[in-house]
């Protein structure tokens, strides 16, 4: 088990926690939060288009202010690897080119694809032109996609034949069967980032109020902060390997309080959700 110290422990946000924010609004509000990095929204996906998409994003700029606020920026995300994804990656290199001026390492993806081994393929694909802008491509499974479980997800990366990894986000690999003892099954050089939030331990029952699968409803608009709920969240903490991202991806709600406190008040609540006790 990795050993934690959550007093001092590097944390980072993922843009859904407060996507509604533009990418230069976020990186600020996550520097004085106290965050370490961000992931960017870049690479918008159907059902999860932010209003300030069309907005663009002069990257050397933001990266250089995101270093003189003292914050990462770990990755951009997020790509849908569909059957269709080969003819689409041409498409995507203007994006992994802002990646690399952002100075991020890592790609977000999921996985739409039925078909494991075209899947695994596509990945390749993804996995080697990200590679070309310093990117290494994560693969996160959902519940209510085509690669909904971690093992699903890990042997997608393993036939890929790349150096790919895995997102294990507490929430999806709970819904998808799996507990911190799921990841000793799997290799450790796989398991790159954990992502933080909360949730009851039962799954949300059909239908969900917006009509939407009832996992990706709660996945979008249900999540708990750390702490509220009742995943395993220190257990999956000391489960990860040594030296693993770990990010909170909580989506909050809009209060009259200013972003920078919201994400304040997120920081604090995974610090301490990380120091409870293992489950």
């Amino acid at each position: 088990m990795n050993t934690i110290d959550p007093g001092t422990i590097s944390l980072g946000v993922d843009h859904l926690t407060e996507l509604d924010l533009a990418p230069v609004a976020f990186t600020r509000a996550a520097a004085v939060a106290g965050f370490s990095s961000v992931s960017l929204r870049i690479i918008h996906i159907a059902g999860g288009v932010a209003a300030w998409a069309d907005t663009p994003l002069n990257a050397p700029a933001l990266a250089r202010e995101a270093a003189d606020r003292g914050v990462g920026i770990h990755a951009i995300e997020a790509v849908a690897i569909t059957a269709d994804l080969a003819a689409r990656i041409d498409a995507l290199k203007p994006q992994l080119q802002q990646g690399a001026e952002l100075g991020a390492s890592l790609l977000y993806s999921f996985a739409d694809d039925t078909d494991v081994t075209r899947c695994a393929e596509s990945f390749a694909l993804l996995a080697e032109a990200a590679a070309q802008f310093g990117l290494r491509t994560l693969l996160e499974p959902m519940p209510y996609r085509a690669i909904a479980t971690l093992s699903q997800a890990s042997q997608v990366v393993r036939e890929s034949g790349t150096q790919g990894g895995l997102i294990v986000d507490v929430l999806h690999a709970t819904r998808g069967g799996s507990d911190p003892r799921t990841l000793a099954t799997l290799p450790h050089e796989q398991l790159a980032v954990l992502q933080l939030c909360d949730a009851p331990a039962s799954a949300p029952a059909a239908p969900s109020p917006s009509g939407l699968h009832p996992l990706l409803h709660e996945a979008r608009f249900d999540r708990r902060q750390p702490g509220e709920g009742d995943l395993p969240i220190a257990g999956f903490a000391a489960a990860m390997p040594a030296g693993a991202l770990i990010t909170v991806e909580a989506p909050l709600a809009s209060t009259s309080q200013p972003a920078e406190m919201r994400l304040g008040v997120a920081l604090a609540a995974a610090r301490q959700a990380i120091a409870g006790d293992v489950q």
